[in-house]
């Protein structure tokens, strides 16, 4: 008796929220200005290419998504833009701020790759081929160079027979 009385004052002094928080994703949050980001590069084609800094502007915890498919558009045109490979989940306390590696891959071949310190923004999702590829990518970690030749055909609408790897299983799938 004592249990289920002690819960109902907890829930009628603090309320719902500290007991079931709503997950939101990037755009989201930002839409809401609960959170500010800064991402910026760390380098490099594929694997974990993009750091982004997470500051909570309220004064309540935030649950986040950040969802694989989720693209970065890179400041300079003349940079590739990253596409999120592995989608993640945290949740940050009031007034806090994080910073999370995320598994990325490159977008455009025929651009530069980015350097460490790149600065990024968030753009829009994957276009349906691509957020296909990238949840096989997810569910399949494959975090690699076949994984990557695959998104550029897909980012560059080339023929994505032309994804090569050792592991031929792993190709095919990707190329289905």
């Amino acid at each position: 008796m004592r249990i289920p009385s002690l819960f109902f004052a907890l829930v009628l002094i603090f309320g719902t929220q500290t007991f079931a928080q709503e997950r939101l994703n990037l755009t989201e949050a930002l839409a809401q200005k609960l959170i500010e980001i800064t991402p910026r590069g760390l380098g490099g084609y594929q694997g974990k290419c993009l750091e982004i800094i997470i500051k909570n502007t309220s004064s309540q915890i935030v649950s986040l998504e950040i969802p694989a498919g989720q693209i970065f558009a890179s400041e300079d045109s003349n940079i590739q833009d990253l596409v999120i490979t592995q989608g993640q989940t945290l949740a940050l306390g009031p007034n806090t701020q994080k910073s999370k590696q995320l598994y990325t891959m490159c977008t455009q071949a025929k651009n530069a790759a980015p350097s460490k310190g790149e600065k990024y923004n968030l753009g829009e999702m994957a276009t349906p081929s691509l957020f296909k590829l990238v949840a096989r990518i997810d569910n399949g970690n494959y975090q690699n160079s076949s994984a990557q030749s695959a998104v550029w055909a897909i980012s560059d609408r080339e023929d994505i027979r032309n994804v090569y790897g050792e592991d031929t299983s792993m190709v095919r799938n990707l190329a289905e």
